[in-house]
């Protein structure tokens, strides 16, 4: 489990996906730490990029931060980084929002954020679209992992009529994947943000499933 200790390897039986679990878990937990410390009703009319800046900087001050839990300390944040796929060099690449980076065992862990805006002309059909939740589902971000996040900012009305309408529009759209039975449900994780939902998608395009964790966030 992540804790304190020397750095190893990752483990080849079925611990490897408890593993995964918990680091996704503190994924989310450090996300809502950053959440305490910056004041997100403030972000009501800025741009992406800088609320999703701003949640990165606070997460890599936690991580610094001698008083925070001690697993963070095998934690790092990135923000903007480019993706390296075959056939893709230098300004071609595509950039992720967010990517969170474990070294406790090797290879390190990895959890990719794409963020989009919740609001007036920002409607959910850009979070759904290519360049948000598609992006995962194409494969073009988190190829190689299992689960992966999407971040909401809520810039008008509520958490809660956002969250309604994202999750009408993921089951409204066949060309999402989502596996037949599941449901967009609540399901915020140990530790981590009060309104994070789950859906889990067919990705023909790489050959396994993705369980996506959606965190919409209250910028208003």
């Amino acid at each position: 489990m992540i804790s304190g200790g020397r750095c190893r390897h990752a483990p080849k039986s079925s611990s490897a996906t408890a593993y995964r679990k918990v680091f996704v878990s503190r994924v989310h937990q450090l996300l809502h730490l950053a959440t305490f410390r910056v004041s997100l009703q403030a972000f009501k009319r800025y741009q992406e990029t800088a609320i999703t800046g701003e949640i990165v900087r606070v997460m890599d001050e936690i991580i610094d931060d001698p008083g925070s839990p001690r697993w963070v300390r095998h934690f790092s944040v990135h923000d903007d980084p480019p993706v390296n796929v075959k056939g893709r060099l230098g300004r071609s690449r595509k950039r992720l929002d967010i990517r969170v980076v474990s070294a406790q065992r090797l290879p390190r862990s990895r959890f990719s954020f794409e963020a989009k805006r919740l609001g007036k002309d920002h409607p959910v059909a850009d979070y759904l679209g290519a360049e948000g939740l598609g992006c995962f589902l194409s494969g073009d971000y988190a190829r190689e992992e299992v689960d992966a996040g999407m971040l909401g900012y809520v810039q008008t009305e509520s958490v809660d009529v956002w969250a309604q309408r994202v999750g009408d529009g993921i089951h409204a759209a066949a060309s999402l994947q989502l596996i037949a039975g599941d449901r967009w449900k609540h399901r915020p994780l140990k530790g981590g943000p009060t309104h994070t939902f789950h859906t889990r998608h067919d990705r023909p395009a790489v050959g396994k499933r993705l369980d996506v964790y959606h965190t919409l966030l209250a910028c208003c």
